[in-house]
């Protein structure tokens, strides 16, 4: 009988130890089910991913294609009437944009369809032949481009901006950009002589990125044919100007019109930037240009009897090209740092500072 026993927990114990075995298999093959089905469903998430964004890099491709083909149709069709432009937007590129813009919420291509719709509407804008007006309006004008310019029916001009030039020279001068027929700028050249204002120059602006608006203007302005004054032709320089005193200066912008420099005078900055100067300052970008821009700081004082102060410029948002001919005039009115400005004498020069 106690044999009979035995054998009975001999074989209990064996039982015992199978079921152990057995568990313990059984959960590493349920650890390894659940390794692999996790490991699946990461491979299928990671396949999925790349197909999305295989799709927007091929949604952003058909975008950038159709932004090219647009500005292909641009360039093919400038010589035509600009009539078929509004068409194209009209009819087929507004449709199609609605379409993305419907089928997608990536900031990315709804970035690129905002880009394609404001060469749209700059086709628009520009399908009833309307041209925009940039004047630099010297004294000895008078009127006469204003009354020439609103007598023309076709194409529709529109003054974007009349900036008066305080000097004794007339306008003589014609720049148009890219989507302007020359046509447009020298039949207007044509107009202005009859009527007594002698434009010697008609010429196309040069392509600038961030000047989109050069694309579709026409400006009058006046140009120096001295030697010395052709020779600045070459150099451009950008008026920037927070808190100024007016009269300052539009005498500013006499003294560079008057020089022959390319001349382009921004809006008043309504509070001062960081990176702005605390004192009237000219910024060159090359230390080649170090002694010109101290030449144009003394032609400043004596046209002013403001200190303008010389310095290298960081370079922050200037192209590499620009740098070799390019110079910014920071021209800080703040009353206490003009009050200053103005207590130097005749006798005082310019000086060099590396502050700014």
């Amino acid at each position: 009988m106690d044999k009979i026993e035995e054998r009975i927990k001999e074989i209990e114990e064996r039982n015992k130890k199978s079921n152990k075995i057995n568990l313990l298999v059984g959960l590493v093959i349920l650890l390894g089910l659940a390794s692999f089905y996790f490991y699946s469903a990461h491979i299928q998430a990671e396949k999925n991913r790349q197909i999305a964004n295989t799709k927007q890099e091929l949604e952003i491709k058909a975008l950038e294609k159709k932004n090219e083909e647009l500005r292909a149709l641009i360039a093919e069709q400038q010589v035509d009437s600009i009539q078929k432009y509004a068409v194209y937007s009209a009819n087929e590129v507004k449709e199609q944009l609605n379409e993305i813009r419907k089928s997608t919420t990536n900031t990315q291509i709804l970035k690129s369809v905002d880009s394609i719709e404001t060469r749209v509407n700059t086709i628009k804008k520009f399908a009833s032949d309307t041209v925009a007006i940039r004047y630099y309006k010297r004294k000895l004008d008078g009127d006469v481009v204003e009354k020439v310019i609103r007598g023309i029916e076709s194409p529709h001009y529109i003054f974007d901006s009349i900036i008066n030039v305080a000097d004794r020279n007339k306008v003589n001068t014609i720049y148009y950009g890219d989507l302007v027929k020359k046509q447009y700028a020298e039949e207007l050249a044509l107009r202005l002589k009859n009527s007594g204002i002698n434009i010697v120059n008609v010429k196309p602006f040069k392509s600038k990125k961030g000047y989109d608006w050069k694309k579709i203007t026409v400006q009058i302005e006046f140009e120096s044919t001295k030697v010395e004054d052709a020779k600045n032709n070459d150099w451009q320089i950008r008026l920037y100007s927070y808190k100024p005193d007016q009269r300052i200066k539009k005498r500013i912008e006499s003294l560079i019109g008057k020089s022959g420099f390319k001349l382009t005078v921004f809006p008043d900055w309504e509070e001062k930037m960081s990176f702005f100067s605390n004192r009237p300052t000219v910024l060159y970008y090359t230390n080649n240009n170090s002694k010109r821009a101290e030449q144009i700081a003394k032609q400043l004082f004596e046209a002013t009897k403001v200190k303008f102060n010389t310095s290298l410029g960081k370079g922050y948002g200037v192209s590499e090209k620009d740098k070799n001919n390019l110079f910014i005039i920071h021209y800080n009115g703040d009353p206490d740092s003009v009050s200053k400005s103005r207590m130097i004498t005749k006798q005082q020069q310019p000086i060099k500072t590396d502050k700014y």
